[in-house]
């Protein structure tokens, strides 16, 4: 009897009050406080984006001691967080900002995916509904002007909502994607297909267009990617109904030429319409400008190339001859670290994506769960918009974002729950989207 009761899976209603499950709603408050900027003042709602922090690293403590270290160092940072920082600029981005990115990396590192489907859940579906909020508040004071959020700009509203935009959209991929019962399904597709509406009306009323497009990419471009062997099989089974063996591959160069050139003109007609505009000209032929300036500007000295220019220092200057004067970024986040710190720091970026591109390959055999799909395409959504608003400047909350979601591509799986699943059967409640028992491989 106890040999049984032993071997039995805890409550899933109990991961609510794990240390880590508060910590995450937490986080999601300060999002959803962020949004409304309710405390512009003092800074207050990152309150709560710090006290989710501080706990996520004292779980972590228990298995590393070194979080006691980062521990240590968000509490020397709060006044930084809470009340004010040592920036000349308050649109800069600062050595305070990757400290931030870092502590919430090693907060959130090898949580377990229960952990984050839960905050990818509430994450999702609160913060664009406080943003309805403030939406609301916008279009009273502010009937003329674009939407933005709280005390955020353009880029950082679209990038907020944006990333509610590619988790929402994952969750409802997996809906519709997954075996299950025909009533489950439809309740699911339309929960999730209400959420991705919510998300992609308040993403449009920002007019950004990297807050709109890369989110679909990103989405498409994992689930095409895991995708491919399967579709390839697909390919080979229906060419042979109808040709031989030899002429497979033929058929199939053919038809690949064929898609790549309606891709192409697909893209070539968007590319016109868009640069139809002369402000959408100008402005990326802008960007383009600063990012061959910045990247540049590495090679001009031996100091530069070694130390770069230093952090606040290369957007009140550098490249300010422009087609727009004024206060510039590089829009790409290689160039901006290239420029304010030097060739080498570039380089060290560089290793850690790819690092974090590791730690992405290691999760795509568990793409059947909607919380890898998410982590998966939200981790590359970040990756893009970086490189085309990677200057867009420092957000207390933003940039914890950054650390948590890329965190999130460490997560750990129960066994004992995998192992559960396998032989139990187990309804999904209407947002959770777990595929069904014989639709999921074993983990």
């Amino acid at each position: 009897m106890k040999a049984s009761c032993k071997g039995q899976l805890p409550n899933p209603s109990l991961r609510f009050l794990s240390t880590e499950g508060v910590g995450l709603m937490l986080i999601v408050f300060a999002g959803m406080a962020t949004a409304l900027d309710s405390f512009a003042t003092n800074q207050l709602e990152m309150l709560p984006l710090v006290l989710g922090l501080i706990l996520l690293l004292i779980k972590r403590s228990r298995k590393d001691p070194l979080s006691i270290g980062f521990l240590f160092l968000l509490f020397m940072s709060l006044r930084i967080y809470l009340h004010t920082d040592a920036r000349y600029f308050p649109w800069e981005i600062t050595l305070n900002d990757y400290i931030l990115v870092l502590i919430a990396f090693v907060a959130a590192f090898r949580v377990k995916a229960s952990e984050w489907k839960l905050f990818f859940t509430l994450f999702s579906i609160f913060v664009p509904l406080a943003s309805v909020v403030s939406l609301q508040i916008h279009g009273m004071e502010n009937p003329e002007e674009t939407f933005t959020v709280g005390a955020l700009s353009i880029q950082q509203t679209s990038f907020l909502i944006g990333t509610c935009f590619t988790i929402s959209m994952s969750f409802l991929w997996n809906g519709i994607s997954q075996k299950r019962v025909v009533k489950q399904k439809f309740l699911i597709i339309a929960a999730w297909l209400l959420v991705s509406l919510l998300n992609g009306f308040l993403v449009v009323q920002t007019k950004s267009r990297a807050g709109l497009g890369l989110p679909l990419i990103s989405v498409g471009a994992v689930v095409l990617a895991v995708s491919l062997p399967r579709l390839n099989r697909s390919v080979d089974a229906l060419i042979l109904r109808f040709s031989s063996v030899r002429q497979v591959a033929r058929i199939k160069i053919g038809f690949a030429l064929a898609v790549l050139s309606a891709l192409g003109v697909a893209v070539w007609a968007f590319l016109a319409q868009t640069y139809a505009s002369p402000e959408n000209l100008s402005n990326d032929l802008h960007r383009l400008y600063l990012l061959r300036c910045y990247l540049g500007a590495v090679f001009t000295s031996t100091y530069r190339f070694i130390y770069g220019l230093g952090f606040t220092n290369t957007s009140t200057w550098l490249c300010d001859e422009g087609l727009h004067h004024g206060l510039t970024h590089a829009h790409n986040v290689f160039a901006q670290v290239a420029a304010d710190n030097g060739f080498f720091a570039m380089i060290g970026l560089i290793l850690i994506a790819v690092l974090l591109a590791r730690f992405a390959w290691n999760l795509v055999a568990r793409l059947p769960s909607p919380t890898v799909l998410a982590s998966l395409a939200t981790a590359l959504y970040y990756f893009l918009f970086l490189q085309v608003e990677g200057g867009w400047g420092k957000i207390t909350f933003l940039q914890a974002l950054i650390g948590l979601v890329t965190a999130s591509l460490t997560m750990t799986f129960d066994p004992s729950k995998s192992g559960a699943t396998a032989t139990t059967q187990r309804v999904p409640s209407l947002l959770e989207g777990e595929p069904s028992v014989a639709s999921s491989p074993p983990q």
